[in-house]
């Protein structure tokens, strides 16, 4: 939250039963450009800073404890 963004969004996973260890951010063109690792055990949040990318579409990948996850945000 918030999708769409205006520079920085935040990947929450409180209440969801699953520990996230890495968020990716990939452009349309499948470049990464985000990788975060989440180091702090019983940490349930992550703040990603798109200020940087131009305006478009990106995919948040999510590698958890029970799979891969993936979204989308827009950057406005």
């Amino acid at each position: 939250y918030p999708n769409p963004t205006a520079n920085r969004f935040t990947v929450d996973w409180r209440n969801t039963g699953v520990a996230v260890q890495q968020v990716r951010v990939f452009d349309v063109l499948g470049q990464l450009l985000v990788e975060q690792t989440v180091r702090a055990a019983g940490s349930a949040t992550a703040v990603v800073d798109l200020q940087d990318q131009r305006p478009g579409l990106y995919l948040v990948v999510l590698h958890t404890s029970v799979g891969v996850i993936a979204k989308r945000v827009t950057r406005l």
